[in-house]
């Protein structure tokens, strides 16, 4: 196996893992909801 297929493939698994990363964010955008105020990130804002 060349030293150029073996980078070929390890840059293809690098952007998979990244497409894979950035639509698990996205799905979990979309299962949260927004309404609740269940974050501690929210809570802290409405504090201030």
């Amino acid at each position: 196996m060349s030293f150029e297929k073996f980078f070929a493939i390890g840059m293809g698994w690098l952007l998979f893992w990244i497409a894979v990363c950035l639509a698990f964010g996205r799905l979990f955008e979309w299962l949260e909801p927004d309404e609740e105020p269940s974050t501690p990130r929210k809570r802290r804002g409405t504090k201030r």
